[in-house]
């Protein structure tokens, strides 16, 4: 493989895992990042047309007093129904891979190195292709509960409820270019991120 300027790297998994952390660590190594889930509320609170479908679907109430979309609302309605979740999908989805693909070829064209995009629903939303690499965060069903308690202070019922609505089918192991197993320390996350990071610069500046 020759040089390449550019390469866009996708690092994915379940809530509570730890991509975040990841994403932070590729950030302080010098990569780009972009968080989706950002980028996604920025999508939903700009496009009036996504709005009115949300209002259409769900009534009023995804709207807050202050007119703008109250996402504990929204969280409610989906995780509790998956064929709400899906709708919300169907809804949300096709906007934000369209800014998606948008800020993967803006990146391309102005920058130089590696952009990192942290993004839970990569496979879901069929946005592979986007991708030069692929990390899978994991983590134990049981440490992703804590985390959550802990972290965002969610009951320990929704954290079940949201990971277990997304434990839906994966693909196999063979779409990851790497997998990180988050069960022991921050210090020993940071290492292994790092080491993921030196490989794919290798790869790429070779």
């Amino acid at each position: 493989m020759g040089k390449k300027d550019t390469y866009i790297v996708g690092i994915t998994g379940g809530t509570g895992t730890g991509k975040s952390l990841v994403t932070v660590f590729f950030k302080q190594f010098g990569a780009n990042v972009l968080d989706v889930d950002i980028m996604a509320k920025e999508v939903m609170s700009n496009s009036s047309k996504i709005k009115k479908e949300l209002i259409s679907n769900y009534g009023k109430r995804v709207i807050s007093p202050e007119k703008k979309l109250n996402y504990d609302v929204i969280r409610g309605i989906v995780f509790n129904d998956k064929n709400e979740l899906k709708k919300l999908n169907s809804i949300v989805w096709p906007e934000m891979l369209k800014e998606l693909e948008t800020r993967i070829r803006e990146f391309r064209e102005n920058n130089m190195g590696m952009f990192v995009v942290d993004m839970a629903v990569l496979f879901e939303a069929k946005a592979q292709k986007l991708f030069d690499v692929i990390i899978l965060v994991k983590a134990p069903k049981e440490t992703r509960i804590n985390r959550l308690i802990e972290n965002r202070k969610w009951t320990r019922d929704l954290a079940e409820k949201i990971i277990e609505f997304q434990s839906e089918e994966k693909p196999k192991e063979a779409f990851w270019d790497f997998i990180i197993n988050n069960n022991k320390s921050i210090e020993h996350l940071k290492n292994e991120t790092e080491k993921i990071f030196t490989r794919i610069q290798n790869k790429f500046s070779n």
